[in-house]
Order: C-alpha cells, then sequence, then structure tokens
C-alpha cells in the first residue's frame, strides 16, 4: 500500500498522462507503468482519493455528514426565531386583551348637533397602556381601531336604514 505522498504523486502523474503534450504523456505513462508495478493497488487508492463524497440520505433525501457546527447553529437559530416568535404573540395578546377588557366605544350627540364618536377607558387603562411595549401598543391600537371602525359601520348602517 502506497503512502499518502506516492498517492498523490500518482493521481499528479496519470492528470499529466491524460492531458499532457504528447512528450509529457509518453513519459508520464511509463512513471505509472513503474509506479503501478511498485505499488500494487496505487490506482484504486488514487481513485477512493480523487472520487467526490458520497452522502447518505434519509427518506427526505436530507444528505448525512457535513459540519454539524452549521448544522447545529441553524438549528438555534430556528428554534430562537420560534421562541422570539412566541414571546412577541404573547406580548401582544396583553395588549388586545387590555383594550378589549377596559376600552368601550362611546357614541353621542353634542348640543350644537354634532355627532361625537369616541373610546372610553380608565384613566388607569390609560397610564398602563403607555407603559406597553412595541408590539403591546400596535396590539391595543388595532383592537382600538377595529372598535372605532365597528362602531362607524352600525352607525351608517342605520342611517341607510332610514
Amino acid at each position: 500500500m502506497a503512502d499518502t505522498n506516492t498517492v498523490s504523486k500518482y493521481i499528479k502523474v496519470r492528470a499529466l498522462a491524460r492531458e499532457g503534450s504528447p512528450g509529457e504523456r509518453e513519459t508520464a505513462a511509463r512513471i505509472l507503468e513503474k509506479m503501478e508495478s511498485d505499488y500494487p493497488g496505487i490506482q484504486h487508492q488514487a481513485d477512493e482519493a480523487t472520487k467526490e463524497p458520497e452522502h447518505d440520505a434519509n427518506s427526505d433525501g436530507f444528505p448525512f455528514g457535513g459540519n454539524w457546527e452549521e448544522i447545529f447553529n441553524v438549528a438555534r437559530g430556528v428554534v430562537n426565531s420560534a421562541y422570539d416568535f412566541a414571546n412577541t404573540m404573547a406580548a401582544a395578546y396583553v395588549g388586545r386583551q387590555l383594550a378589549s377588557r377596559y376600552v368601550e366605544p362611546k357614541t353621542s350627540a353634542t348640543s350644537a348637533g354634532n355627532v361625537v364618536i369616541g373610546l372610553k377607558m380608565p384613566l388607569a387603562v390609560y397610564y398602563e397602556a403607555q407603559q406597553l411595549n412595541a408590539s403591546q401598543k400596535h396590539a391595543f391600537r388595532q383592537v382600538l381601531h377595529e372598535m372605532l371602525a365597528h362602531e362607524l359601520d352600525e352607525m351608517l348602517d342605520e342611517i341607510d336604514q332610514s
């Protein structure tokens, strides 16, 4: 069995025998014959050394092997993204619940004949809403917009029915 340096030299000489100029090919062919007689099995060793690595695949076609550290980094990124998404959704739920429980639409008419459409909430809820984080405030505002839209829809339906 040939050592790594000998196999490497054999691979280079074999390439020269295939791709060199006519004189180089003849010389390289003679060297190959000599190396093959001195090192039985060197052709097989060279073929194995130059062969593309094969990947075993599971039923989904995912190749095993490779850089496991990179695979684990990707998996950690997926898990962290899912965790962040879950936290954002839980935070948004807090904002929606605050608005849904304590804010109510209020429509009234003024003595001057104007219609006032607004939202009524306790002062403590107003202060609590100011302390919400960005996703919670967004969810809180979304519920307020939905309330106002519903109130306007009801008003306009009453006008259409008149």
